[in-house]
């Protein structure tokens, strides 16, 4: 009589044999971190601190639906796309109130920045409020930036500056590396600005004395 054997082969070894083709077999992880580049990065050499103001920066805050480590970008007048893969090295408001930080430092020549909280016994000439809204990509790979913010005396708290700011920077291609360059750049224009309206109060100050 004749014996005729059957290989039997476990599940687990079939597993094996069949490696990457296996719908049990993990995924590879095609997450990409980015981050910010500030103006000190084109900036050449240190920058030399010589004004001597002493600025509070913050809170810095962010609408909910953009404090998220995924990218953001704006597909319709009431519809955003969250990137699968594209993300924040780090939280979005703290990214941004360092970015603000560093750019502050360079247009008005001040290492004296505290950042939100700080100690009540600080000593400073003016406070600077963000509250960002919208801080996306747009269908083209362009950076939306609008925020509103507000320029307080550092000692009574009085709001001297109150305003909306919104910038549209292009994007040279569309990438989610330009796109995070354009984004950059429009947190240097909204430094600009904030800077621009410190050193106008300062001359109103100077005018005064």
């Amino acid at each position: 009589m004749n014996v005729v054997v059957r290989p039997v082969i476990s599940l687990g070894a079939a597993l094996l044999l069949l490696g990457g083709c296996s719908p049990l077999s993990p995924r590879p992880d095609t997450s990409r971190f980015f981050v910010l580049t500030t103006l000190a990065d084109s900036v050449s050499g240190e920058v030399d601190p010589q004004s001597g103001l002493a600025l509070g920066l913050g809170p810095i805050t962010v609408a909910a639906y953009l404090d998220k480590p995924h990218l953001v970008t704006r597909v319709g007048a009431n519809q955003v796309e969250f990137s699968s893969n594209d993300r924040w090295a780090e939280p979005v408001p703290d990214h941004i109130a360092h970015i603000l930080m560093l750019d502050l430092v360079v247009l008005l020549g001040t290492d004296e920045i505290e950042s939100y909280p700080w100690y009540s016994s600080a000593e400073l000439d003016y406070v600077v409020e963000v509250a960002v809204l919208r801080f996306e990509r747009d269908p083209q790979g362009g950076a939306v930036l609008v925020a509103m913010w507000v320029l307080q005396d550092g000692e009574s708290r009085e709001n001297l500056v109150f305003r909306e700011t919104r910038i549209e920077e292009p994007s040279a291609t569309n990438t989610t590396e330009s796109s995070v360059a354009a984004l950059s750049r429009a947190l240097v224009e909204l430094s600009r600005e904030i800077a621009d309206a410190i050193r106008e109060q300062e001359r109103v100050a100077a005018s005064a004395r």
